[in-house]
């Protein structure tokens, strides 16, 4: 290591060399050697010395031309003889090496210039110690005092640890969560993203890394652009317009830290514009919230949504005076894992009633539930998942607890005025419904309903809708909870056992259900792949009293029956308000095995039997169309096929029902219904196979030799769903036929 002593003393001696008779520097300004370094990489690497040390624009090697500078100022070699007989120094130089080469040549240095070189020094502080908290040449790093292990800078001052490795080594690093993945809290070079305040700013960069902290309210406006990374803790508030703006290939991305993942929303409205594009959103428990403002995003995704609780998720929810325009937006992978809590009970002892299982959050793709204008031209939904309910819990006395109901899925929820077009909902799955829990000697209790799996809905407008306008929408594979199991059966100290409790009936499925005054305006719309969960099943028969002196035990108890089904459990569109349905396509039951088998009812206890629900599915109807509450009109050009296949049977199978003659069917195809027509005026209905392309894969075109092609009337319809023209007359249904 270096110390100021030793410059000095080299100083002296090549000044002894460089000095001419008069005293100037034969070396000319360009060439010194303390120029030199400071151009080069040396003079880049070294650490400032603060500001003891020489001025802002030097560097630590112009040391050597500073000693060389006080050691011209004085005459020590008359002795020596004129220097001028060595030739000129930039010649020797290249050719001597360093000034220490040098010096073994000239002679023993005058004990004047030594002893005045070496009075100096002590005016300067030495350099180079490890441990000063000073990083000097030859030291990766220097904590001072905090140097040792697991600060990432040894005693030696030598580096340790590396990032990536979870230890926060905060000599070279400001994070290190041991995940070095693009888009994390903490990058690849263990920096952590930029805590950023937006107030008085308008703009964040492309590729900026934003850290936003938990209850942050934005109180300007803002533009984050193309390739910026946001990470929020909690939720953020928007208190101004704010704009997130990315671009094909380079988005915006906006996620929460990763301990908080799956637990709250990312952004709320709050009076003002949200305006994103090219934006994903990702990795919460909701996407936008608001209840007053304006939300517009096209070109975005949000994803892998997701609770570990009994809350509901949603991608947007907008409520109140919001409005909102969605433009070419993909929602998936909506994932509740945990749905409603436990059931539990009341009492240590367990002796009393238990509480049910709590029921489980609905999930859904976008809500609207605003006083304003929704206007959705492209949206696809696809992949969401509701909760379990809670298993309710046991209790030796009084009750048992129930089962909790399965969370809902539901595509769309609509209200207000809206204008939908270009919509493909696909893979929703209602919850479970929970467990009731033992009776021991209390009260047996039902296993929860499934919850229910929904296309698009309107029964939760409030106020009245104004004209809803639905066209070109796809919905395949809905899928409704299964219910839950029946409690055990009681045990009886004195006789035969009593039966167990009856098992939760299963979800409903709606593709469209709507549940207002409005006219709602259906076009060009498939709905498809409709399927049941199962009934739940009973619960076990209790145990019967035991023999006494050799007697045989009393009989187990009968096992509980399977949940009662709904009413009217499956529906391609449930209406109770007037409707307008053209160029539609519904298939009930198009896959083998979507129907329920009977379910079982539960198992007995020895010596008991099966229930008297058990093996009974009762009161299940399926409908392609069912209008209620005494509402009118029209469905024309379409396509309804119920269960045609081979398998278990519905209690009643209606292709279009009202009462009092609540609807019109004109230009129709119905096949594969007990009852085609019910309290239907209909005109110009053909009952014939439609010949699908692939009815059990999935594909609802109709064949080029189907009954369907060129049935039609000609209308406003110009296309169909998948964007071919319509020749006049066009094909019943949503499809013009596949290409032979």
């Amino acid at each position: 290591m270096r110390y100021a002593r030793n410059v000095f003393v080299l100083a002296a001696i090549a000044a002894l060399v460089g000095c001419t008779p008069d005293g100037g520097d034969s070396t000319p300004d360009g060439d010194r050697p303390s120029d030199a370094a400071a151009d080069g990489p040396a003079a880049d690497a070294a650490p400032d010395r603060g500001p003891d040390d020489v001025g802002p624009d030097m560097r630590p090697e112009d040391d050597m031309a500073i000693g060389l500078d006080m050691a011209i100022g004085f005459d020590m070699t008359p002795d020596l003889g004129p220097v001028a007989d060595m030739g000129p120094v930039p010649d020797m130089a290249p050719d001597l090496g360093p000034v220490l080469d040098m010096a073994p040549d000239l002679g023993p240095v005058p004990d004047m210039a030594l002893d005045m070189a070496l009075d100096m020094a002590p005016d300067m502080a030495p350099v180079g110690v490890c441990g000063d908290g000073v990083v000097d040449d030859g030291e990766a790093c220097d904590l001072g005092p905090d140097n040792g292990a697991g600060h990432g800078c040894t005693a030696m001052c030598a580096r340790e640890g590396e990032c990536g490795d979870g230890l926060l080594q905060r000599a070279f690093e400001e994070c290190d969560e041991g995940d070095t993945a693009p888009g994390g809290f903490c990058d690849a070079e263990c920096r952590a993203n930029e805590l950023v305040d937006p107030l008085g700013h308008e703009r964040w960069p492309e590729g900026a890394r934003v850290f936003v902290s938990n209850g942050f309210e934005m109180g300007g406006p803002l533009i984050i652009e193309a390739g910026a990374v946001v990470t929020l803790e909690g939720n953020w508030t928007l208190t101004d317009d704010l704009t997130l703006r990315g671009r094909p290939g380079l988005p915006v991305t906006v996620h929460p830290r990763p301990e908080s993942r799956c637990s709250s929303f990312l952004i709320r409205l709050s009076g003002h514009t949200l305006v994103a594009e090219h934006v994903v959103l990702e990795h919460a428990r909701d996407g936008v919230f608001g209840r007053d403002g304006r939300l517009e995003i096209r070109d975005s995704v949000i994803r892998d949504l997701c609770t570990e609780s009994s809350a509901g998720i949603a991608g947007i929810y907008l409520a109140d005076t919001t409005s909102g325009v969605v433009e070419r937006v993909v929602m998936r992978d909506f994932v509740a894992r945990a749905g409603g809590n436990p059931g539990r009970h009341e009492a240590d002892d367990l002796r009393f009633a238990a509480s049910d299982g709590g029921r489980a959050g609905s999930v859904s793709g976008l809500t609207f539930l605003g006083e304003g204008e929704l206007v959705v031209d492209g949206l696809e939904i696809s992949r969401l998942t509701a909760g379990p309910g809670g298993d309710g819990g046991d209790a030796e006395q009084e009750r048992a607890g129930a089962g909790g109901l399965g969370g809902g899925v539901y595509g769309l929820i609509l209200g207000r005025t809206v204008r939908v077009r270009d919509v493909r909902i696909s893979e929703l799955r209602g919850g479970a419904g929970g467990a009731a829990g033992s009776a021991g000697f209390g009260i047996i209790s039902v296993g929860g309903d499934g919850g229910p799996a929904v296309g698009i809905t309107t029964e939760f407008a409030r106020p009245a809708m104004q004209s809803p306008v639905i066209e070109n929408v796809e919905i395949a594979g809905l899928w409704s909870g299964a219910g839950g199991r029946g409690s055990r059966g009681r045990e009886n100290i004195r006789g035969p056992g009593f039966g167990g409790g009856l098992g939760g009936r299963q979800g409903q499925v709606r593709g469209v259900l709507h549940d207002d005054d409005a006219l709602l305006r259906l076009s060009n719309v498939a709905i498809h792949g409709l399927r049941l969960g199962a009934l739940g099943q009973g619960g076990q028969g209790g145990p019967g009293a035991a023999g006494e002196d050799g007697e045989p035990g009393g009989d187990g108890g009968s096992g509980g029956g399977a949940g009662l089904a709904w009413t009217d459990p499956l529906v391609g569109i449930e209406v109770a308000g007037p409707i307008e349905v053209r160029h539609a396509t519904i298939v009930i039951d198009d896959q083998p095995g979507a129907l329920p088998e009977p379910a079982p009812g539960g198992v007995p206890a020895p010596g008991g039997e099966v229930g008297d629900e058990g093996n009974i599915v009762r009161e299940i109807a399926l409908y392609g169309v069912l209008a209620k509450q005494g509402h009118r009109g029209p469905v024309l050009d379409s396509i309804i096929v119920g269960d045609a296949l081979e398998g278990p049977r519905w209690q009643e199978t209606t292709g279009l029902a009202g009462s009092a003659n609540d609807l019109e069917v004109t230009d129709a195809l119905i096949w594969g219904f007990d009852q085609p027509i019910t309290a239907v005026q209909a005109r110009r209905i053909v009952q014939e196979d439609p010949l699908f392309v692939d009815r059990d894969g999935g594909d609802v075109r109709p064949a080029a030799d189907s009954p369907a092609v060129g049935q039609g009337t000609p209308s406003a319809v110009t296309h169909d769903l998948r964007g071919v023209e319509r020749p006049d007359p066009p094909t019943l249904g949503a499809f013009e036929p596949a290409a032979p």
